[in-house]
């Protein structure tokens, strides 16, 4: 029964902890979101400033930052040729060889995995690129599963905790059920025993505190 008494507070601190991770699991994604907006202002700037430069290297070191700051946002990228070999990459799971015919196929065979995750651009006078998703969207994927799974334990331990004071309640009516049939039964009991008493006497005595059809309508309104 004591342990009973603990589950609606066990109950309330899952939700808090369900809920207190759910935050923190909203607050990382603003924090991710935050930092690819600032990456892709960054990229902004250094467009601007490659078209502004007065420098004569100025466009090409703006190139160089770009190229940088694209590897910084963790999105796969690949570049194939109008001749279906890939020349540039970044951000692969694994070191690209762009120059032996295994490495290359072994590029190649990567993005058709990205084209199955995005639609390949085509580039003019660039070739194909294929690209991966942002690390930030497997983050917004689970976020439908934690709230189902969220919500379903939720559910699952409340019916659990109303099972249990149901059953509870159940035993406490019976308990109190047995206490009062337990009452009325020891009245007549105990009349029976003292009439049971009175027969087991000698016939002298017996007859001296009552006749036997006394006796007999006694036991019988007792039973």
């Amino acid at each position: 029964m004591n342990k009973r008494q603990h589950w609606p507070a066990a109950l309330i601190l899952l939700a808090i902890l369900i809920f207190g991770s759910y935050l923190l699991y909203t607050e990382q994604m603003v924090s991710e979101i935050r930092r690819e907006t600032a990456s892709q202002t960054r990229l902004y700037g250094l467009v601007q400033r490659g078209l502004l430069s007065p420098e004569n290297d100025g466009a090409l070191k703006s190139l160089l930052d770009l190229a940088g700051e694209i590897a910084k946002l963790h999105v796969p990228i690949i570049i194939v040729n109008s001749a279906g070999d890939p020349y540039a990459s970044t951000n692969l799971p694994f070191e690209p060889d762009l120059i032996s015919s295994a490495g290359k196929q072994r590029v190649l065979q990567y993005a058709g995995q990205l084209s199955r995750q995005n639609m390949p651009l085509v580039v003019n006078d660039a070739g194909t690129v294929y690209f991966g998703s942002p690390p930030i969207l497997r983050w917004l994927r689970w976020i439908p599963w934690f709230q189902v799974g969220a919500g379903v334990l939720l559910v699952v331990v409340a019916l659990a905790v109303f099972g249990a004071n149901a059953r509870a309640e159940r035993e406490r009516m019976w308990a109190a059920m047995a206490r009062e049939l337990a009452h009325q039964m020891g009245t007549p009991l105990s009349s029976l025993s003292g009439w049971v008493e009175i027969l087991q006497l000698p016939k002298s005595e017996q007859a001296a505190l009552a006749t036997p059809e006394r006796i007999a309508g006694m036991i019988d309104q007792d039973v």
